[in-house]
């Protein structure tokens, strides 16, 4: 399992027209939650930031940073991480990403035709078959 970040916001992800209401402090939070991973806090981060969904700040997205997940120099190191994240999402794009959640198996998109996720029987029913394909080898 990997989990990657999509902010819907514009400001880091230029595969969004627009920032989506709600979602103004998304590059924020993907960037105090790639701090504090280097640091070995983003669990604490984690926890603050499912406590505090809808309508959060980047201001307290910075405060809790520091006070929560000890990031000292965040805005130091916002634009860099900034421009790291926009290269992600841009690599993610290219894979075929374009909303959440998107699952993967083997390396290939699982969607259905239209686009749409597939459902959780049939992205089961991938997996199983990409784990038996495997011990075949």
């Amino acid at each position: 399992l990997v989990v990657e970040d999509w902010p819907w916001n514009a400001e880091c992800n230029p595969n969004v027209p627009v920032t989506f209401s709600g979602h103004e402090a998304s590059c924020a939070a993907a960037i105090a939650m790639h701090l504090a991973e280097a640091r070995g806090t983003a669990a604490a981060m984690k926890a603050w930031l499912f406590s505090h969904q809808g309508g959060t700040t980047v201001a307290e997205v910075r405060e809790a940073a520091q006070s929560v997940a000890d990031v000292v120099d965040f805005d130091e190191e916002y634009p860099a991480q900034l421009e790291a994240l926009r290269g992600r999402l841009a690599a993610l794009a290219s894979s075929g990403v374009h909303a959440t959640p998107s699952c993967f198996v083997d390396g290939i998109l699982a969607v259905q035709d239209g686009g749409h996720m597939l459902s959780p029987q049939d992205l089961g029913r991938a997996i199983e078959l990409e784990l038996k394909r495997g011990r075949a080898r």
